[in-house]
């Protein structure tokens, strides 16, 4: 008698286990395509954007190629004209209520081939920022992984980190803006080999 009711408890935990790991593959995929599309939509930001400076550098006689600049990708700096902002840190830091979150984190970094005021960042609410997976103490071993994937050359993965991470925690598509435009930041610090 008692072999039928652990048999079941022991089915029940089995089934809501699998509802939950389900939930949980499900919200991991709609992560996984919603940094896909901010990746996306950022490298096709910064190529617009590159090839618009291209076009203006071409009709100016005093202007240098985008490739003779040694900060090519300045103009990105500040980024779009949305609610949060996203581009480098020196770009998008400043404001009253918002913090600049470094992406991929400032800790990651191997070395000081970036500033650390022209690494890619984000503007984030203050307590949001303090919530990611790479702020503070906390964040160490996840700030350890980036660095991992930024010493093998993997920078966009490690980027990819913190989208994937933001993405999780503000599935409204609060960040998504300044996300594409860090992204788009990130995109063009790649492609000129500056990280």
């Amino acid at each position: 008698m008692i072999i039928p009711i652990i048999v079941g408890l022991v089915a029940r935990a089995a089934i809501q286990y699998a509802v939950r790991a389900g939930v949980t593959i499900a919200a991991t995929r709609a992560t996984q395509a919603a940094v896909r599309g901010i990746l996306r939509r950022g490298i096709a930001k910064a190529e617009q954007r590159l090839a618009q400076e291209v076009r203006r550098r071409a009709n100016c006689r005093n202007c240098k190629k985008l490739d003779d600049l040694a900060d090519p990708c300045a103009f990105l700096r500040r980024g779009g004209r949305g609610g949060y902002r996203g581009g480098s840190h020196a770009g998008v830091k400043g404001h009253a209520d918002r913090e600049a979150n470094h992406t991929p984190a400032s800790a990651a970094y191997p070395d000081r081939s970036v500033s650390y005021g022209r690494r890619p960042a984000m503007q984030m609410d203050k307590p949001d920022h303090q919530r990611t997976a790479s702020w503070g103490s906390a964040g160490q071993a996840y700030r350890d992984q980036q660095a991992a994937l930024i010493a093998r050359g993997e920078f966009m993965e490690a980027f990819a980190m913190d989208a994937a991470n933001i993405m999780d925690m503000f599935p409204n598509g609060q960040y998504t803006e300044a996300l594409e435009d860090a992204a788009a930041y990130a995109a063009c610090l790649k492609k000129y080999k500056k990280v």
